[in-house]
């Protein structure tokens, strides 16, 4: 997954706990099919949907997502102001190296450090990269990557990318990313739910 490389939508008020439930907007393309688990493709609808859910109490707002690859946006205020946060999913081989390289002046290199359950984690800090200031690394043990760059600024809104709060710990991006249930095919309620909610979903910048 790539290192080192933004609008829009009404806040709402985020609470810790299961994924909520909802039916699938009306309309549009048929359900998509579940595989042999049970589970459905990932769209960025549903993978913001299960980013919800797992995310610390606070007013969430700034939904976007990647049209070019499985990554979603959000900003998140927990009482310090909006942070934004952008997750990315991948599928990589498990024994693919997390990071090839070493740490330098302005970018430190933390890990992998092996976790319980056969995860992994690397953190990154980028001193000169606002978006990616923090990037937490989590490898699942299916193989299942998951990317959560905690920006130490918002989106671009044409002239700047302001200044902001980082919205997450690392401990609490690492208790993200770890979530058994990400994967490129989630659970079809958690998809739904997400069709739902988000039926369109500005482009991240």
């Amino acid at each position: 997954m790539a290192v080192i490389g933004a609008r829009a939508a009404a806040g709402a008020l985020l609470r810790p706990g299961p994924v909520p439930v909802a039916g699938p907007a009306s309309g549009g393309s048929p359900p998509p099919v579940a595989s042999a688990d049970g589970r459905v493709r990932a769209t960025p609808a549903g993978l913001l949907q299960l980013l919800l859910a797992l995310l610390p109490l606070g007013a969430t707002s700034g939904y976007a997502a990647d049209p070019a690859q499985p990554m979603v946006q959000v900003y998140l205020d927990a009482g310090a102001g909006p942070g934004m946060l952008r997750v990315s999913v991948a599928r990589v081989a498990p024994h693919e190296p997390m990071f090839i390289g070493q740490s330098e002046p302005g970018f430190e290199v933390h890990g992998p450090t092996d976790l319980p359950g056969g995860y992994r984690v690397l953190v990154l800090q980028i001193e000169d990269n606002c978006v990616q200031r923090t990037v937490v690394e989590v490898r699942h043990p299916d193989g299942t990557q998951v990317q959560v760059d905690i920006a130490s600024c918002l989106a671009w809104d044409g002239e700047q990318n302001r200044p902001a709060p980082q919205a997450l710990s690392v401990a609490q991006a690492t208790a993200v990313a770890s979530d058994p249930r990400w994967g490129l095919r989630i659970d079809p309620a958690v998809e739904a739910a997400g069709a739902g909610r988000f039926p369109r979903l500005a482009a991240i910048g």
